[in-house]
């Protein structure tokens, strides 16, 4: 990301069990709390074996993996007869030799025959999450020490108000009783019915929705259960489970008799400081020929809706627009990074369709089931778009997922930051575990930095000696890219085109390139760094 983001990241740590809890140190004297979400089973196996068949169980060690850990040593008890094997996610800084231990355990054995017990532990291990500072297009470096008690984040806090409401200061997420929700945003705008999930037929192909001639649609779960899996500080998570009854099957008639139960369960994740809520939807498709969409009600009365696409923000209204000669118009659109309507902001993780309703939502297809490339009788086209083949992965039976976020807004998309939101939704932060505490502990690397209303990082890449870079203005107005910083200043830039061909000098200030923009420009330049 080309600017700087305080983001929440997941670690899986070894922790001293006791330490009561663990908090980051940053730049040296920066310490950030913790959350801590679960523990590990240290215990990984516990076995009786002869002692004749002792030695042989070294067979399993690969050099020292064992049970895709690394072994840091072995133990070995001739008066309990256990032997025990010590493992973690890091080989340790000992030598290990694994022939030299297998002849240990053999002498051991015919010393002491009868039954041993025979363990592989664990080392120690905090599932954790942290907000930390990440410089634009950089890293940082964190260590973890231990902390007194519990996690004291301050203001913003994420806390659960009931077994089924989480809040943050900017938002309010409570699940209803069908186990759709209801958002509040800090700026009294409202959402109730946000994930409404409505199942229909669709005999159409890979090419154009087609709904049975009598549709039935499924809107109603028979089953719904929620229960709490995370509860702050910095992220409170809520799983919802429901349970729907979809026809198995479809065809141009009508919508098969035979059910299939189908469980979706929902993740719905609340952060620290995001005014937006996070879902994760996982289920086993097992029906065919089907459309699934999620509905996310509005805010208010919407007749327009605004997707961002390719290099822009489109808008587009209620009625369908014309479609090819043959095409019966439907009013379903694409979107890439968010779509907007009536205060309702849907953050993507990919491209999806939706559609604006004219009862007053937002209709995101999560999933489209089809057996046929084209199909030459089509509910909704007067010709075939192509050869009528079977396209029997394309019914997509087995597990699905979609990830998605909302968040409720007054005022216009631009107005709420959608394209930020939407850059923050859609990338995390990657995280790695350092080896080299020394050298790298409490240091940060900070990159190329782009900012301005509206602006968004499209590329960047090396062109020989020189970095060429593509922003996009999605944005009405004219606008500017601020390119550079005092920590890493420009030192020359140049206009390119498209095909990287050089232009004309740009003039810089203090090392930082102001690019002027028209709205929705597309702009490109080649830079040298300082």
């Amino acid at each position: 990301s080309p600017s700087p983001r305080t983001a929440l990241v997941s670690l899986d740590l070894p922790v001293p069990e006791d330490w009561p809890s663990v908090e980051l140190v940053i730049g040296g004297n920066v310490q950030v709390p913790t959350q801590e979400v679960e523990r590990n089973e240290r215990l990984l196996a516990d076995e009786q074996v002869e002692a004749g068949d002792l030695a042989a169980l070294f067979r399993r060690v690969h050099d020292r993996e064992l049970f895709g850990q690394q072994i840091t040593h072995v133990e070995l008890d001739i008066v309990e007869q256990s032997l025990t094997f010590h493992v973690a996610t890091r080989r340790g800084d000992e030598p290990f030799d694994v022939a030299a231990e297998q002849q240990r355990a053999a002498a051991a054995a015919a010393e002491r025959p009868g039954t041993w017990r025979v363990r592989t532990i664990d080392e120690p291990r905090r599932r954790l999450v942290a907000q930390l500072r990440v410089p634009a297009l950089g890293w940082t470096t964190a260590t973890a020490v231990a902390a007194d008690g519990p996690a004291d984040v301050g203001a913003g806090a994420v806390s659960l108000t009931t077994e089924s409401v989480a809040a943050n200061g900017l938002l309010t997420v409570a699940v209803r009783p069908d186990g759709a929700l209801r958002l509040e945003s800090a700026d009294g705008t409202v959402l109730d019915g946000v994930g409404r999930l409505v199942d229909g037929g669709d005999c159409g192909d890979t090419y154009n929705y087609g709904p049975p001639a009598r549709d039935l649609l499924v809107d109603e779960p028979e089953q719904v259960q929620v229960e709490v899996l995370e509860r702050g500080p910095l992220r409170a998570v809520l799983s919802v489970t429901r349970r729907y009854s979809l026809p198995a099957q479809s065809d141009g008639a009508a919508r098969s008799s035979r059910l299939e139960p189908v469980d979706v369960v929902t993740r719905v994740e609340l952060r620290r400081g995001e005014p937006f809520v996070r879902l994760h939807l996982r289920w086993e498709n097992r029906s065919t020929d089907h459309r699934l969409r999620l509905h996310v009600s509005l805010g208010r009365p919407a007749t327009t809706s605004h997707a961002e696409g390719q290099f822009a923000v489109v808008e587009r209204g209620l009625l369908p627009e014309a479609g090819t000669a043959g095409e019966h118009p439907v009013a379903t659109y694409p979107a890439s990074g968010f779509v907007d309507a009536g205060g309702a902001g849907v953050l993507l993780s990919r491209t999806v369709e939706y559609e604006l309703l004219e009862d007053g939502e937002l209709a995101v297809t999560l999933l489209r089931a089809v057996g046929l490339l084209s199909r030459n009788v089509h509910p909704f086209r007067d010709d075939p778009a192509g050869p009528q083949m079977a396209t029997p992965e394309a019914q997509v039976i087995g597990p699905a997922e979609a990830r998605l976020a909302v968040l409720p807004h007054a005022g216009s998309w631009q107005e709420a930051e959608l394209v930020g939101a939407a850059e923050t939704f859609r990338h995390e932060p990657v995280t790695r575990g350092g080896r080299g505490a020394d050298r790298l502990a409490g240091t940060s690397r900070e990159g190329l930095s782009v900012a301005g209303d509206g602006v968004v990082l499209a590329s960047l890449r090396r062109r020989g000696e020189r970095l060429e870079l593509r922003v996009v203005a999605e944005t009405a107005t004219e606008t500017s890219a601020v390119i550079g910083s005092a920590a890493v200043p420009v030192a020359a830039a140049w206009d390119c085109d498209l095909l990287g061909r050089q232009g004309a000098q740009r003039p810089l200030e203090d090392g930082v390139l102001h690019l002027p923009l028209r709205p929705w420009q597309i702009a490109t330049v080649q830079l040298v760094l300082a």
